[in-house]
């Protein structure tokens, strides 16, 4: 009996420390904004499109052969920049579309001032979302940002509002940009 209980204290153990190096956190590591990636493979989409997309609400447009990708926890919210993914499985692409909300449009430019509290540092990101490359530079450095756990202001009409200013909506940004990163095999 002792014999049996050792063993099976052994798998435990064995277990309890192997499945969460294997299974566990998700990569947090820092993307370049200049590494543009938009090639899907067969893989990458089986696996957004069978376990990840429970989590997100699709739209399918199957003439253009694309069905975009936005995170459940999205709606309801007052999020300024919410994301969405747009797998074109036609063309074996995907692309992250950043969707500027009111009060912003399209075709505004953005400016962001980002400061991490911790480190005493501060910036400036600022786009014209004109093209997909536009579109995945400022959702690379916002994710970036946000793994640096910094905080940000939105330079809109001669004021300044803050965006991704909860733990749901920094949350959302940052699992929706590492299912992007999955889906174009970044991880």
């Amino acid at each position: 009996m002792a014999m049996k209980l050792r063993s099976l204290f052994a798998l435990f153990a064995l277990f309890s420390t192997i499945l969460p190096a294997g299974c566990g956190g998700e990569n947090q590591r820092q993307i370049d904004v200049n590494d543009f990636r938009v090639n899907t493979t067969d893989a990458s989409e089986l696996f957004f499109k069978n376990v990840r997309s429970t989590y997100y609400k699709v739209e399918e447009n199957e003439a253009a052969g694309l069905r975009i990708y936005r995170k459940n926890s999205w709606e309801g919210t007052s999020a300024i920049l919410p994301l969405a993914i747009v797998v074109s499985w036609k063309q074996d692409k995907a692309f992250v579309l950043v969707e500027p909300q009111e009060p912003l449009s399209a075709t505004d430019p953005i400016t962001i001032h980002w400061k991490n509290e911790a480190e005493g540092s501060k910036g400036t990101i600022q786009v014209t979302l004109n093209n997909h490359k536009a579109h995945f530079k400022l959702a690379v450095a916002l994710y970036n940002k946000i793994l640096e756990e910094c905080s940000f202001m939105l330079e809109h009409g001669g004021g300044e509002m803050t965006i991704l200013d909860t733990e749901e909506k920094r949350e959302s940004f940052r699992v929706s940009m590492y299912d992007y990163f999955r889906l174009v095999e970044f991880f």
